[in-house]
């Protein structure tokens, strides 16, 4: 059976603090199925590259009448399906 991808996009200058850590330790304490955690976005050191997996996507870069924080959301999906089999179980999350 493959494992759970558990995804988390992030992008640094919108933190607010240490949300990235946070979120990252409540998963690998509490979530007790057998998961593959991945980060989109920005690196943070709270990456542990033994068992947390980054991949490397900057922001979007703003579109004129647009939200750019779907739009980003969504590419950093889009990124993760591209180096990720994402079926059968899959779970989108947030740092927050």
């Amino acid at each position: 059976m493959n494992k759970i991808v558990v995804g988390i996009p992030y992008v640094s200058s919108g933190s607010q603090g240490r949300d990235i850590e946070f979120a990252i330790k409540g998963w690998k304490k509490h979530f007790k199925e057998d998961f593959r955690l991945i980060v989109v976005g920005d690196y943070h050191p709270a990456i542990d590259k033994e068992s947390v997996e980054w991949i490397r996507c900057p922001r979007l870069n703003p579109v004129e009448d647009q939200y750019l924080p779907a739009l980003d959301v969504v590419h950093k999906m889009m990124v993760l399906s591209k180096h990720v089999d994402l079926a059968p179980d899959f779970i989108w999350s947030n740092d927050d």
